[in-house]
């Protein structure tokens, strides 16, 4: 469940803000859960690159296996009225402070 940074910062304001009617753990993420691999590509497809991304299909050994879809549960977030952030945003968001 990617997330720019400052989309998550705007999430945790409205979290303080309303502190005290908020649930112990709540998770602010992302709208969306995708693989690595596809948050990877989808950042190459913006950057208008192709092909320098290549999917994995063994672990290395030595290295902790990662899940492939290792997204948070974002449903109550959304249910107490927090905005739907995606990924995409954040990627294009990226792209314009570097020009």
């Amino acid at each position: 469940s990617f997330l720019h940074v400052q989309d998550f910062c705007d999430l945790l304001e409205i979290y303080c803000k309303k502190l005290y009617k908020m649930p112990n753990v709540l998770h602010l993420s992302g709208s969306m859960t995708v693989s690595y691999y596809r948050f990877m590509k989808d950042i190459e497809k913006r950057y208008g690159k192709h092909g320098s991304i290549k999917p994995r299909y063994f672990e290395q050994q030595g290295l902790a296996p990662r899940p492939h879809y290792g997204g948070l549960d974002t449903n109550l977030a959304f249910e107490l009225g927090f905005p739907k952030r995606n990924y995409f945003d954040g990627i294009d968001r990226m792209r314009r402070y570097e020009s």
